[in-house]
């Protein structure tokens, strides 16, 4: 069972993936789409924390999370981000990459399906996962 706490101290998890997400769980929109090559792209992984898991769940993204895409070829960089009031429960990990087959290297065939490093199916009601073309304007100059 989970305890509500506020984010505090983390800890570093081992660097490991399970299992994809069944379909049943994984809420994206299609799993026929392609993206354009050689496009910069926005990998947004979005999740509802069990009631009470809310902490845990902060915890293992940022620390499991990061771990899956920190030194991968063509990662370019993450951000992290929990519920902006004590009413939500949604969380979001966007990580961003070169390119779409840098996400493929990654993530293998199934790249359009959220993966769960170990411990994170206890912790989320339900999640998925959106790609997203970054425009120009998106790094600086």
């Amino acid at each position: 069972m989970c305890v509500s706490e506020g984010v505090g101290t983390w800890t570093v998890s081992q660097k490991t993936l399970s299992s994809p997400l069944s379909k049943g769980t994984d809420m994206s929109s299609s799993d026929r789409y392609e993206l354009r090559s050689g496009v910069p792209i926005l990998r947004l992984f979005k999740a509802r924390a069990k009631p009470n898991c809310e902490s845990a769940l902060a915890e293992k993204l940022a620390t499991s999370s990061v771990q899956v895409v920190h030194d991968e070829p063509g990662f370019l960089g993450f951000v992290c981000a929990g519920p902006a009031n004590n009413a939500d429960r949604d969380f979001v990990f966007a990580s961003m990459w070169r390119d779409v087959d840098a996400i493929k290297a990654r993530f293998g065939r199934d790249w359009r399906v959220s993966f769960l490093p170990p411990g994170y199916a206890e912790l989320i009601e339900e999640c998925s996962v959106d790609h997203y073309h970054l425009t120009e304007q998106s790094f600086p100059r």
